[in-house]
């Protein structure tokens, strides 16, 4: 029987791995929205392409985007998974019920940030 003090540990530990995906995620939507930017005032500033490569800029920003909502919803439900696994394990091995950690993604409008960034001139 583990004590009380080990399984705070344990969710703890838990809880800033969890949050270090987050960052990183966080880290990379924000990293892609402003190379995207880029890409976006190179192609404005050259006479040639000037709306194909806003075009194709759009549709590489609008398809990250998803992908990263994807990723997100997918990184959340797994952690949850994690989140009540862990419980139930600390549950069996006191013989009481342990709380399971509510995991959710601790920037909802990075989303928004990201377009911010790539619509600002």
């Amino acid at each position: 029987m583990k004590n009380a003090l080990v399984h705070f540990k344990e969710r703890r530990k838990m809880i800033l791995h969890q949050r270090a995906i987050h960052e990183r995620l966080r880290n990379n939507i924000i990293s892609n929205a402003n190379e995207l930017k880029n890409i976006k005032i190179s192609g404005e500033s050259s006479r040639v392409g000037r709306g194909q490569t806003h075009d194709n800029t759009k549709i590489a920003f609008d398809k990250m985007l998803h992908g990263y909502r994807s990723i997100m919803d997918d990184m959340i439900t797994k952690q949850q998974m994690e989140a009540d696994a862990l419980a139930a394990v600390q549950t069996l091995e006191n013989d009481c019920s342990a709380p399971s950690v509510q995991v959710s993604f601790p920037f909802p409008d990075i989303f928004d940030h990201a377009r911010q960034i790539f619509y600002s001139s």
